[in-house]
C-alpha cells in the first residue's frame, strides 16, 4: 500500500511539473485557451452612456515608446493607474486598465477581442471596448478603440460587433482626440477578414476583479512574474473572465496541437495537486495506524507481564 502510494504521489509530482513548464513556456496561449469559451453571452444591454470622447481625451498619448512600455501589473487598480491615468501600454493593457475604472463609476461594457485565427495564441491581436456611447449623433451602442482614441466607422455609422459577423466592412478611424499612432491596419481587410471576435461582459469582468482583489497580496516580486502567478491562479480556479467566441471550433482547427497541450496543462494542475493531497492523507492516516498498533502492542505486553 505504502509503496503504491508513493508510485501515485510520483507520477502526480511529474504530471504537475510537466503542466507547470508546459503553462510556462507558453503563457499567452495557456491563459488564452483557458478563458475562451462557445457559451453564448446574454444580450448587452446597459443602463447608461459613457462620456467617451471625456474619458479618452483624458488619457495621454505616449506614442509608440508608451505603446510599447507594456503594463504587466496585476492588480486592476496599478494597472488603471499605469493605463489609463499615466498613459502606459498597449490596447488590452488600456482596455483592461479602463474596464476597472467604468465598472467603479458603474458602467456596463464589453470588451472585445479580434482574434488573428494564425497569431492570437502568440498574443497577436487588437483588444476594443463596446459600450453605450455618447457620441455627437446620440448615445448608441457601438465599439471604441481606446488605444486609437477613436471611433471604427462605415460610411459615418458607428460600427457595433453584429457588424464584423459578414461581410468585411469599409472602416475608417474617427479621431475623438489627436492621435499619434495609425491603428488603421488592425481595420484591413486583410486582418478582419482573417480573424474571429471574442467578447467578455463587465459582469463577468467584475467577478474576476473581485477575486483577484481578495487574492491579491503584493510580496514585491516583478511585476510580470507577479501577473504570471496570479493569471495562473485564476485559470486553475476557472475565475479568470471567460471570452466568449461564436465559433470555438474554428480556432481549435487552426491549433489543435496547441489546445491540446494547453487543455492538457490545464486540467494537470487541477488534478495532480489534489492526487498529492490524497496520498499526503493517506501516509498520514498510515503512520497514525502504524503507531496506534506499536502502543496496542505495547499495552498488551505489559499486561501479560
Amino acid at each position: 500500500m505504502k509503496r503504491m502510494t508513493g508510485i501515485v504521489a510520483g507520477v502526480a509530482a511529474l504530471v504537475l511539473l510537466a503542466s507547470l513548464g508546459i503553462a510556462a513556456h507558453s503563457q499567452i496561449a495557456f491563459k488564452t485557451i483557458a478563458a475562451l469559451t462557445d457559451e453564448p453571452l446574454p444580450k448587452f444591454e446597459p443602463h447608461d452612456h459613457i462620456d467617451i470622447t471625456g474619458i479618452l481625451r483624458a488619457i495621454p498619448d505616449r506614442g509608440p515608446e508608451g505603446t510599447a512600455d507594456m503594463v504587466y501589473a496585476a492588480h486592476p487598480a496599478a494597472r488603471y493607474q499605469r493605463s489609463v491615468v499615466e498613459g502606459y501600454g498597449n490596447c488590452s493593457n488600456l482596455v483592461k486598465g479602463l474596464s476597472w475604472g467604468l465598472l467603479r463609476d458603474g458602467h456596463d461594457f464589453e470588451v472585445v477581442y479580434v482574434f488573428p485565427l494564425g497569431t492570437f495564441l502568440q498574443g497577436r491581436g487588437h483588444t476594443i471596448l463596446r459600450a453605450n456611447l455618447e457620441l455627437p449623433e446620440g448615445p448608441r451602442v457601438g465599439l471604441v478603440d481606446v488605444a486609437a482614441a477613436a471611433i471604427p466607422r462605415q460610411a459615418g455609422r458607428a460600427l457595433d460587433v453584429r457588424d464584423f459577423e459578414g461581410a468585411v466592412p469599409a472602416v475608417h478611424l474617427d479621431p475623438l482626440r489627436p492621435e499619434s499612432e495609425d491603428w488603421s491596419f488592425f481595420y484591413t481587410p486583410e486582418f478582419l477578414g482573417d480573424s474571429v471576435i471574442g467578447r467578455t461582459s463587465s459582469v463577468e469582468t467584475a467577478r474576476w476583479y473581485r477575486v483577484l482583489d481578495a487574492l491579491y497580496v503584493d510580496v514585491g516580486l516583478p511585476e510580470k512574474l507577479d501577473k504570471i502567478i496570479y493569471l495562473g491562479i485564476g485559470a486553475i480556479l476557472g475565475e479568470i473572465a471567460p471570452i466568449h467566441v461564436a465559433d470555438l471550433s474554428v480556432l481549435r482547427s487552426r491549433h489543435p496541437y496547441q489546445f491540446a497541450m494547453m487543455k492538457s496543462a490545464l486540467w494537470g494542475m487541477r488534478i495532480a495537486p489534489l492526487v498529492l493531497l490524497g496520498c499526503g492523507l493517506a501516509w498520514l492516516v498510515d503512520g497514525l495506524r502504524r503507531r496506534s498498533g506499536k502502543v496496542e502492542c505495547r499495552s498488551l505486553a505489559g499486561v501479560e507481564s
